[in-house]
């Protein structure tokens, strides 16, 4: 018989750690619990060896801040790809806004917590969700949606993976100007991270990165089942059909070189991208 998936609660206000703790271990799942900031980060340095398959992170933690605990996760090789579902009663726009760029998936504390935390919870679980999710807050369950409850969908997003700042720069600029959301990445691990947490609609990846190459981000990215199906686009400033046959076997949508041709990228990503509606 498998093992459970296991699921870290990271929060100080008991009540609730009790609840949750019953409403995941009624999903078949194992539950561990920190009610401070230092236990967690002492639970994540020996969980190395067996590390959770998700957490549920508070900010307003004793002893140490929620978002801190999430720097340490995306700095760790090991522990970077663990979904975190921070789940707090901040609602600034600073919160928000950290959560997004530390990979995290944000979700208010109020009301029917965990009919918009078991959605979410499931779904990065890779787990049936048996009951109805139409309870979930559309603006803070689903990471396509604008997380300050405005409703409105904005454009879909692309990940830019290159340690070429400059270059990130000027195509975060183009995409913006063309309807897209865009969020960088500049060495491989955090690449693959924002990937893993944000589900862009396509990546653009080079090749050679400090840390993991390109080749490595790939690899995760078509063996796990959230990113698998999302198009990569392979842009280099190093030449050579082994290369391209490579990336390509491994499961490149499409291969460019620099100096970019930009119109050909762009071409390639409305074929594979549904085109946000503009005014240009």
């Amino acid at each position: 018989m498998p093992k459970p998936k296991q699921v870290l609660i990271v929060d100080d206000d008991t009540t609730l750690v009790y609840a949750l703790t019953a409403r995941f271990e009624s999903l078949g799942l194992e539950v561990r619990t920190s009610y401070d900031g230092m236990a967690a980060v002492y639970e994540l340095t020996i969980a190395h060896e067996d590390p959770p398959h998700l957490i549920i992170m508070d900010v307003g933690l004793p002893m140490e801040n929620g978002l801190r605990i999430c720097e340490m996760l995306s700095d760790d090789t090991l522990l970077m790809p663990v979904p975190v579902i921070v789940l707090t009663g901040r609602t600034d726009e600073t919160t928000i806004r950290q959560c997004r760029l530390l990979g995290a998936h944000y979700l208010a504390k109020g009301d029917d917590v965990w009919g918009r935390l078991r959605p979410l919870a499931c779904e990065l679980l890779e787990l049936p969700d048996a009951e109805t999710s139409q309870t979930a807050a559309p603006s803070q369950a689903d990471p396509t949606m604008d997380p300050m409850g405005s409703g409105d969908v904005p454009g879909p997003t692309i990940l830019c993976v290159d340690d070429d700042v400059e270059f990130c720069r000027a195509m975060e600029m183009r995409l913006r100007h063309r309807g897209f959301e865009v969020q960088t990445a500049y060495n491989g691990v955090i690449g693959f991270w924002r990937a893993l947490k944000e589900r862009p609609a396509a990546i653009l990846l080079d090749v050679q990165m400090p840390g993991e190459n390109g080749e490595y981000v790939l690899r995760e990215i078509r063996r796990h089942q959230l990113t698998r199906h999302i198009p990569v686009f392979i842009i280099t400033a190093h030449t050579g059909a082994a290369q391209e046959r490579r990336m390509r076997q491994l499961g490149a949508s499409a291969y460019f070189t620099k100096p970019l041709d930009t119109k050909a990228l762009f071409a390639e990503i409305d074929r594979h991208v549904k085109a946000p509606q503009t005014s240009i």
